[in-house]
């Protein structure tokens, strides 16, 4: 009886491991769908300065990595790649490497060192997205 009982435990000792050990695995990475869509600037800074000439930027993800945008001031498509918290735009203009601040269903904050100068920008999904 009390090698039935040993057994018993050892097998409840194993299924809860198992079990906390798939709860503790973290979750797929979603952000290459979650940044799918239109995003349209709500706040830049240059430098830490705001950058009002940057009002109508827009950053538009599409679901073949590419990408349609006005950062260098007039519209183009540029290629576009996701690795972990960082964007890599390239096959344009400008080139460059946006790290992911923050990122919800309505909210993207972005962050990238273009030509030496520090940028944040601030966008909100357009509606309908």
């Amino acid at each position: 009886m009390h090698k039935k009982s040993s057994w018993n435990r050892l097998a409840a000792f194993l299924t809860t491991f198992i079990l906390l050990m798939g709860a503790c695995q973290t979750e797929p990475d979603d952000t290459a769908q979650r940044i799918l869509g239109r995003w349209a600037l709500t706040e830049a800074t240059r430098n830490g300065q705001v950058a009002e000439s940057l009002q109508d930027l827009y950053f538009e993800f599409l679901s073949n990595n590419q990408l349609n945008t006005n950062i260098s001031g007039v519209p183009e498509t540029a290629a576009y790649t996701i690795d972990k918290k960082t964007i890599q735009q390239r096959q344009s203009r400008i080139e460059a490497d946006y790290t992911i601040e923050e990122i919800n269903d309505s909210v993207l904050v972005l962050s990238a060192n273009i030509r030496n100068i520090a940028f944040q920008f601030k966008l909100a999904r357009n509606q309908g997205e």
